[in-house]
């Protein structure tokens, strides 16, 4: 708890070890208390930034009670880092309890889907009826 948090290292690690590259696009869902301890960490927050990754970041309440810090969140979702990707969303959440909400996860998925070229379906809309 006292320690600090190295956000940047893991999303580094999550940059090089879980997100190959690939010629589609690809979303990353960041869930942090948004307090990373920059001073020691010196990987920026933004290395998940790039044209090919849009990122979605979560802040939560700490176990203290502690808002999750909008300025880091804003950084890992490439807000106002034009130059570096595709601007993301950073939402604020009390607890984890709300994730799971029916609200948020609409509002995830249809931020997450605009300009989709999957199909309804596979984005989890019923098929179009048959005729």
């Amino acid at each position: 708890m006292a320690g600090g948090t190295f956000t940047g290292e893991a999303l580094q690690y999550t940059r090089d070890r879980l997100l190959p590259p690939t010629p589609n696009n690809r979303i990353a869902l960041v869930i942090t208390d948004g307090r990373s301890d920059t001073q020691r960490d010196t990987t920026p927050l933004s290395v998940l930034c790039g044209p090919d990754i849009q990122v979605v970041s979560v802040g939560i309440k700490d176990v203290f009670g502690f808002v999750a810090g909008s300025d880091q969140l804003n950084v890992i979702s490439c807000q106002g880092l034009a130059s570096q990707g595709r601007p993301g969303i950073s939402l604020v959440k009390e607890n984890y309890a709300e994730l799971l909400e029916d609200a948020f996860l609409k509002n995830i998925t249809s931020h997450i889907c605009i300009g989709s070229s999957l199909p309804p379906e596979a984005l989890g809309a019923p098929p179009p009826p048959r005729l």
